[in-house]
C-alpha cells in the first residue's frame, strides 16, 4: 500500500478502532453476553484478515485429538450460499458449506464438521445432535466473543506479525492489537524451517506475551504431489514440461516457491481467496491451457474441492498438500498445555 493511500485510509482505521473497542468493552463488562459450555472448546483464530494457517492448524488438532476425543469442528462456512446450522457431508457442495469445511471433510471423512454463522447456536446444535461430544474446535473464531472457549489459540503470520500491522482499512487487523491479550496461546505461523532460536526469542520479546501466555513457532510442511483422481504420488520423471498452477488462496507465494523447488515449470493463474470458479474462469483456464499445450493443473487441497465441481475435471488435477510442523520440538509442550486446559 502506498504511503498516500495509507494516510487517506488511516482516519477510517481510527473510527474502526473505536467501534471494535466499544464492542469489546461491552463484552468485558457483561452487557454483551458470553456463554461457556461444559464441553471443552478450543478456538483457533487471528487478528488479521487473510491466511495465517488456520485450516492446517485445525487439521493438526484433528489428527492428534480425534483418537482420544469425540470431536467436532464448527466453522462459519465462509462465502457459502446457505444460512443457519448444517452438518457437512461428503456429498455436500462448496456452495452449501464453504470450501475449507468441505476440504477438511474430504481429508477426515469420519470426523464431524458443521457450519453455522452464529457459533452459540452451532455448538448447541452439535450437542443436541451428538450428545457424546467431548471436544469442539472453533475455526476462525477469535472475534466471535459470544462463546467463552477453554483455550484461545491466536495465529500470527511470521511475515506480517499483528504488532507490525494496522487496523482495517489502512491495515489488515480486525481489531486492536490489544485483543491479543485474550489468547491462551500465540503461534507464529509460516516461519522459515531454519528459523534460529535466537530469532525466535527476539520475535517472542516483540510480541510481549503476558505471564500466562505461551508462544510457539510453526512452519508449513509440504507433502508429496499426488494425482487427485488416483491418489498416486507423482514421481519426478512424470513431471510435464509445463503445467498450470491454479490457486484461490490469500498468499500463493509459498505454494509457488515450493513448486519451483520441486522442479515444476508452471503458468500461475491466481484468484482471490475463497474464490468460486465460474464458467468464465473455466473458459479462461482452458484457453490458456490449450494455447500452451498444457494438460495438467496443480492446485491446493482447499481449491481442489472447487475445481472438482467444474468442467476442469477433464484435466489431470494434481495436488500439493501441506501441514503444520512445530519448530524446536515444541509440539509436545503445546499438546501438554492443551491437554491441561481441556481435561
Amino acid at each position: 500500500m502506498s504511503s498516500i493511500l495509507f494516510i487517506l485510509l488511516y482516519p477510517f482505521s481510527i473510527l474502526y478502532n473505536a467501534v471494535t473497542a466499544i464492542r469489546n468493552l461491552l463484552f468485558f463488562i457483561g452487557v454483551l453476553p458470553s456463554k461457556s459450555f461444559d464441553v471443552p472448546i478450543v478456538s483457533v483464530g487471528n487478528l488479521a484478515v487473510g491466511g495465517t494457517g488456520k485450516t492446517p492448524m485445525i487439521e493438526y488438532l484433528i489428527t492428534v485429538f480425534s483418537a482420544k476425543y469425540k470431536l467436532a469442528v464448527l466453522s462459519r462456512g465462509y462465502k457459502r450460499k446457505t444460512k443457519g446450522f448444517l452438518l457437512v457431508k461428503q456429498n455436500s457442495t462448496v456452495a452449501e458449506v464453504g470450501d475449507e469445511p468441505l476440504q477438511m471433510k474430504a481429508k477426515f471423512p469420519d470426523a464431524v464438521f458443521a457450519v453455522c454463522e452464529k457459533r452459540v447456536i452451532g455448538v448447541e446444535q452439535l450437542l443436541n445432535q451428538i450428545p457424546q461430544l467431548q471436544l469442539v474446535l472453533l475455526d476462525d473464531a477469535f472475534q466471535h466473543r459470544h462463546i467463552l472457549p477453554r483455550v484461545q489459540i491466536l495465529l500470527t503470520d511470521y511475515s506480517k506479525l499483528y504488532i507490525q500491522d494496522y487496523l482495517l482499512p489502512a491495515g489488515r487487523l480486525r481489531e486492536n492489537r490489544r485483543g491479543a491479550k485474550r489468547a491462551t496461546i500465540i503461534i507464529v505461523t509460516k516461519c522459515p524451517p531454519d528459523l534460529s532460536k535466537t530469532k525466535a526469542l527476539e520475535l517472542e520479546k516483540m510480541l510481549r506475551p503476558t505471564f500466562q501466555q505461551k508462544v510457539f513457532f510453526t512452519t508449513m510442511k509440504y507433502g508429496s504431489v499426488y494425482d487427485s483422481k488416483s491418489g498416486n504420488v507423482i514421481l519426478a520423471p512424470n513431471i510435464p514440461q509445463q503445467i498450470i498452477a491454479c490457486t484461490a488462496i490469500a498468499n500463493p507465494k509459498p505454494f509457488y516457491d515450493q513448486l519451483q523447488s520441486l522442479g515444476f515449470t508452471f503458468i500461475p493463474m491466481q484468484y482471490p481467496d475463497h474464490h468460486f470458479f465460474t464458467s468464465k474462469d473455466e473458459d479462461a483456464i482452458m484457453k490458456r491451457a490449450k494455447s500452451k499445450g498444457v494438460k495438467t493443473i496443480i492446485t491446493t487441497e482447499k481449491d481442489l474441492v472447487k475445481l472438482s465441481a467444474t468442467s476442469l475435471v477433464a484435466f489431470n488435477i494434481w495436488v500439493l498438500p501441506l501441514s503444520v510442523a512445530f519448530l524446536f520440538n515444541q509440539d509436545e509442550a503445546f499438546l501438554n498445555l492443551l491437554e491441561k486446559n481441556i481435561s
